[in-house]
This record gives C-alpha cells, structure tokens and sequence, in this order.
C-alpha cells in the first residue's frame, strides 16, 4: 500500500478508508495449541555424602521440597518412600492416576543416617509441577464448558450456533482467544449441534445470517491465593420465537497457566449497548475468534437503533506508548448524526488494514453516543480526525467512559508473525509512514 496516496480522514485506518487496499493472500491463521509440558531438569548434584540428619537442609534453586525420617533404621529407602508419599499426599488431590504422573516428577535428592534413624529429601522441579498442575485442570476445564454450553441452549429445539469473536482480556483476537475458540467449538460439537461461521457480512446487531444462537466469550485474570486464574463468562444471543434474548452462563474458570499467555491485558471496555453496536470484522479470513494477521483486511461497522450524535475513537498502543485518535465524525462523513436503524461502513467499501501501531499487538474502536451535542461532553469539540488529549487518551485506554452516554467498543489482537506464515506483514516504511502520519494530527480542540 502507499501511504502517501491515502486521505487522512481516516487517520489510524492506515488511512485507508477511502483508498482500496491491496487484497493480501487468504489467511489460515495457525491454531494456538495447549503448552507444551515442561521437561524437569535433573536436580543439582548430591551434596556430599555423610549426611546425619542434623543439618539444615536446603533444597536445590528452584525445587519442592520434601524430608522425612524413618527411626529404628538405617534403610534411606524406607525414608525415601515416606518423603514421596508426604509429598505427593500434599501435591496431588487428583485422581489415582493423575497422582502417578506426578510422582514420575519427584526426585531423590538426598539421603543419610545417624545410625538411630533414616532421613531422605525428596524434590520437584517447580516448573514441571506447574505445567503438571495445569494440564491436569484441563479436563475439569473442559467438562465445566459443555456444561456452561448446555444451559445457554436449554430447551431449544434444533439450534444452529454460531461462535463470536472471543474477546481476551480486553481486545479481540489473539493466541488465546483461539485455544479458547477451539476448546468452546468443541464443547459445542459435544451436544451434536449444528454450527456455522460468521459470516464477514455480519454487522453485529442481532443474529448471523442462518444462526439461530450467537455464542460469546470474554476472559479477563483474576488472582486467587497467589495463582493466576483465567475466567470465562459466555453468553448466548439466543432466538426464540420472534424475538432475540440474551441468555448468560455462570462463569468458567481454569488456571491461566493452562492456556498460551497473552501480552497485552488491558482494561475492558462497554460491548453490550441497546443503543450503538461496533463491529471489526475481517474481509479475507474465516477469522476464528476474532484472530488476525497483521495485514488482514478488516471493517470497521456502526450501527444504531435511535438518531444519536456520534464520535467513534481509536485507540492504539499499549503500554507506555498509547495514543487516540477521532475518527468519525470526519472529512468524507462532516455530519456527527447517526440516523435511527442506519448502519455505516467506517472503513469505506474497500475495508482497511488491520495494522497495531509499531510495538503493540493490539487495537480498539470505542463509540459515544448522545441524544445532543453538548451531551458528549468533553468529545463534542471534536468535529473532524485529531488526536486526543493526554488526559482524555488515558481516560479511554483505562475504559474510565462517560456515564451519561451510549457506550460501546470492539477491536482486534494479531497474531504474531510466526503464526500468519502464508500472510505479509507491512513492511517497516509502511508502518513508519503510519507512525509519521499519526504524529502529524492536530489536537483536537
């Protein structure tokens, strides 16, 4: 694409609203899988032998621990089997079998007498009981989803489910919104349910062409007894006769060790407003849950049931290097007016390039909606594409909204490049004409 052909109504869309973007070769994005478990490095060498159970013992960096001692004997093994079996007993409240993996990950470390007694140090790799620990969450995992599916389609008769975006952590998209896609799809095949894709002609109000539920996953980490834990909320738009209700499972939760990490958390923004509804949707993939590649041709869509003054703003960066940016109303749409029951392409007929500014994987859309002008407050100056002030900026990417007006977001988490491997990323003069061309908005008033 050349960036200095571009318009700059459209500022952070690589300014591409109005310019037809290159179409870049079908994407197949590569499906995130469980981690792999990881491989316990053998402990540190014996510390010297002589050992008569009266030191201070210390276990090797990064090891459990676990001593015992035997009296009346001066067998270790006796001592070695009492420790494991201490160690496993406070370890492992898994199953029988579960508990035999774990115990193939405990080491004899140390060994002595003091010729009245046996002692023994029994260790395990901390990062091995931790991978341990997390796969054996997965099948309660698993279990717990098919059931949280079956309650959002309690009594339908014949349903067709689509999946939405999976939203992880704030954004739209990434690795592990597709471990979770593929783990809820599955939950789903399980009841011998019909399901269909989204089509990229969905706006987002109401329901999929052909789908009589819309599925949707949000996750966001929370911490419980010094442990990072992952928890799903799933929601389904079910219809059900004539009309189209929404329906709310009780969450879902699984140890965030168990799924791939995502980088940039970030605070949630409103989705589910009765009023405005904003979409991202891609233009060239299937685009599971929401995954793109850097590239990826997208749209940007605003819908509203009622006229509303509008202001939709982008938000980029991550981290210390954050920016917004006004992007409608704008030059080829001067009007702020959206009117009742009316739908608007933001990324013009040809879409544009899903591309996070350099350094960030992700990026939002936030829309505000008020029934007057002066009702947007601090935002109703803003009339034509600028760039935020700091305050409001951080406002918005903290998801501080405003409380007196019709809120709503979407946006996109992509892939990293080793996961879109038959897909071009921009190279670095498209993504420094981007970064210039940001930098160059005035501030809005």
């Amino acid at each position: 694409m050349n960036i200095s052909t571009l318009k700059p109504s459209l500022a952070l869309l690589l300014l591409a609203a109005c310019a037809t973007p290159p179409a870049p070769p079908a994407t197949e994005p590569v499906a995130a899988s469980t981690p792999a478990p990881v491989l316990m490095a053998p402990p540190p060498a014996t510390e010297p032998v002589g050992w008569q159970c009266r030191d201070e013992l210390v276990p090797p960096a990064g090891y459990l621990q676990e001593t015992a001692f035997f009296a009346g004997s001066v067998d270790t093994q006796q001592a070695v089997d009492r420790a494991r079996a201490q160690m496993l007993a406070r370890l492992c409240t898994a199953s029988t079998t579960a508990c035999d993996g774990l115990a193939e990950l405990v080491t004899t470390w140390k060994t002595g007498s003091d010729g009245a007694r046996a002692c023994a140090m029994v260790v395990i790799n901390q990062s091995a009981f931790a991978s341990w620990k997390a796969r054996q969450g997965l099948d309660g995992f698993d279990v717990a989803l098919q059931t949280a599916v079956a309650s959002l389609l309690n009594g339908l008769k014949s349903p067709v489910v689509a999946i939405d975006t999976v939203v992880d952590s704030g954004v739209a998209g990434g690795e592990r919104a597709v471990w979770l896609q593929a783990r809820l799809a599955a939950a789903v095949s399980a009841r011998g349910v019909r399901m269909i894709d989204v089509p990229s002609s969905f706006s987002g109000v109401g329901l999929p062409a052909g789908a009589s539920v819309l599925l949707g996953a949000r996750t966001v980490i929370r911490h419980e007894n010094n442990e990072r834990k992952l928890e799903i909320s799933l929601t389904g738009r079910v219809r059900e006769g004539k009309a189209v209700t929404r329906r709310v499972a009780a969450p879902v939760v699984v140890l965030a060790s168990a799924a791939p990490p995502t980088a940039n958390e970030v605070p949630s923004l409103p989705v589910d407003n009765a009023v405005v509804t904003l979409r991202v949707q891609s233009l060239n993939t299937a685009s599971a849950a929401g995954a793109l590649c850097a590239g990826d041709v997208v749209q940007l869509t605003l819908s509203s049931s009622a006229r509303r003054h509008v202001r939709v703003v982008d938000l980029y960066g991550s981290g210390a290097t954050v920016g917004a940016v006004l992007l409608f109303p704008n030059d080829e749409h001067s009007s702020d007016i959206v009117e009742a029951n009316s739908t608007i392409a933001l990324g013009g007929p040809a879409g544009f390039a899903a591309v996070p500014l350099p350094g960030s994987d992700i990026e939002r859309f936030v829309v505000l909606a008020a029934t007057s002008p002066s009702g947007l407050g601090a935002f109703a100056k803003a009339t034509t594409t600028c760039r935020l002030s700091p305050t409001l900026t951080q406002q918005l990417h903290s998801a501080q909204v405003p409380t007196t007006v019709d809120v709503t977001s979407d946006g996109f988490r992509v892939l990293p490049a080793e996961k879109c491997t038959t897909h071009a990323a921009p190279d670095a003069q498209t993504l420094q004409a981007l970064t210039s061309s940001l930098s160059s908005l005035p501030l809005c008033p």
